[in-house]
């Protein structure tokens, strides 16, 4: 069956979510060769990924800054209009889209640490974002069984489907 799937990659060229992106999405890719994929971010940046190249594809631009209003107030929601379901890499999911939505949850330390990540206005939008994510989201991976117990603990339990998978390891040679 044939699924439209759009996935957030504005955190590509970010070390840890931008690790899991480039890794993970070749692998969906090359699993579900019947599945269409809009892949939302910076076409320059998007392209120089070999796998972007697809028929399958369409690259949505969307350079929204990561944790901004901007980021909700653009959200491209006419252009993703046929999407079954939207991955955000991340807890900042987009408020305006009604469709169903799946999101990575790392760890929740903009929401219990806010005197590291500085600033009322930062604090604030990560705990309305985790307490969005908790209400909205169709479903939520966990990176570790700590993330998803802190998030229980700390947000609630989460409305949709929840999973761990934890983080893989590319196989790496230094010669």
């Amino acid at each position: 069956m044939s699924r439209n799937i759009a996935i957030d990659l504005r955190m590509i060229h970010s070390s840890g979510i931008g690790t899991v992106l480039s890794n993970v999405v070749p692998l969906i890719l090359e699993q579900r060769p019947n599945w269409n994929f809009r892949l939302l971010g910076d076409p320059k940046v998007i392209e120089d990924y070999q796998w972007s190249k697809s028929g399958r594809i369409e690259i949505i631009e969307y350079r929204a800054p990561i944790y901004s209003i901007a980021e909700q107030l653009y959200w491209p929601n006419r252009k993703l209009k046929g999407t079954d379901i939207v991955w955000s890499p991340n807890y900042n999911i987009p408020w305006r889209w009604s469709g169903k939505i799946m999101v990575n949850v790392h760890d929740i330390a903009h929401f219990a640490l806010p005197e590291i990540y500085g600033g009322v206005a930062k604090t604030f939008y990560a705990k309305t974002m985790f307490k969005y994510v908790q209400k909205r989201a169709d479903g939520i991976v966990f990176v570790s069984r700590f993330s998803e117990e802190e998030f229980e603990k700390k947000i609630g339990t989460a409305k949709g489907y929840t999973s761990v998978v934890h983080n893989g390891v590319k196989e790496y040679s230094a010669i």
